[in-house]
């Protein structure tokens, strides 16, 4: 039976996510959008898709993934997933129009979704640094 989304399945989703962009953003900048997946014993694993195309527009990939994952949540294989989009936030901080570099975490189960957004910069020496988890 599916179990609710809880504060320690998304933790460690998160955890997760930090420690695999990390290394991917420090070498290549972005990444297009991917998802993660918990299953019932609480294992992590990557979810992948592919449509034919090298180099596909990132919405394409958004939808596959949620197409994918509601399958695979119908199916019973997964009990939780996160879909994982770089975005930029755009904020007026004292009348200074500002951009802000965050992964965009789109959590889905048989009984919720909700979105968190995880805010990183990029040090000059090319580090990356996870800061504020907004909760959206």
């Amino acid at each position: 039976m599916m179990t609710q989304i809880n504060e320690k399945q998304e933790e460690a989703i998160i955890k997760e996510i930090k420690r695999y962009f990390k290394g991917f953003i420090e070498k290549m900048g972005g990444f297009y959008p991917v998802a993660i997946g918990m299953n019932e014993n609480n294992e992590i694993f990557s979810i992948g898709v592919y449509e034919g195309n090298e180099f596909p527009m990132s919405q394409v990939v958004i939808d596959l993934l949620e197409k994918s994952i509601n399958k695979e949540i119908s199916n019973k294989k997964i009990s939780l997933s996160a879909i994982c989009i770089d975005i930029f936030l755009h904020e007026t901080i004292d009348g200074f129009k500002t951009k802000r570099n965050a992964i965009e975490i789109r959590f889905m189960s048989a009984t919720n979704q909700n979105i968190k957004q995880l805010i990183y910069e990029i040090a000059t020496n090319g580090s990356v640094i996870f800061s504020d988890l907004i909760s959206k």
